[in-house]
């Protein structure tokens, strides 16, 4: 049975995150009977900071999900970071991106 596109992009984007940065923790949150609905794709702990990222295709970037629009706010209302992502080298620069800011605001 072949995987769905975003489990491929989900899987790359976890290699990508571990390569990227070493020490880093992140699971793929698999949905079922037990998970709220909404949950991000991916949950992230670098240098201390919670960051989920959503991973979609090009074709459901843009599709409205109320369920997931909830739980990035609850997210990001608790302090943490919530990112959209179709592509391996988008969610690394958003994460690099945050993950610098962060280090550079806390010096």
């Amino acid at each position: 049975m072949s995987k769905k596109p975003e489990s491929l992009i989900q899987l790359a984007i976890q290699k990508a995150l571990r390569k990227e940065f070493k020490g880093c923790y992140v699971r793929k949150i698999h949905g079922g009977e037990f998970t709220p609905s909404g949950m991000p794709d991916l949950i992230c702990c670098i240098d201390g900071l919670f960051i989920s990222i959503e991973v979609k295709t090009l074709e459901t970037m843009e599709k409205e999900n109320k369920l997931q629009d909830a739980e990035a706010k609850e997210i990001r209302k608790a302090g943490g970071v919530y990112f959209k992502a179709c592509a391996v080298n988008q969610a690394i620069y958003d994460v690099r991106q945050y993950v610098l800011l962060h280090r550079v605001v806390n010096r």
